[in-house]
């Protein structure tokens, strides 16, 4: 399949179809690296993030692991 670039504000787009993003449950961010000459999107490793933390909610599984009142300000230091 042949794509062009979009240039947008500077910046360079490669529009992804519908159904090739369909095929991949629609990811939100990708991984792209540059390997021997070729652009490669992966979908992000963190798939499938999002249920799980629904379900950590759901079963009072998402505490915070370090106190929220430990001031972590580095400015004024």
């Amino acid at each position: 399949m042949r794509v062009d670039i979009v240039k947008f504000d500077s910046k360079n787009f490669i529009p992804i179809p519908d159904d090739i993003l369909q095929q991949l449950d629609y990811p939100q961010k990708f991984e792209l690296s540059f390997e021997m000459g070729k652009i490669i999107l992966n979908p992000s490793i963190r798939k499938g993030w999002d249920k799980a933390f629904k379900n950590m909610a759901r079963n009072k599984d998402d505490k915070l692991l370090i106190d929220d009142s430990i001031d972590l300000d580095l400015e004024n230091v």
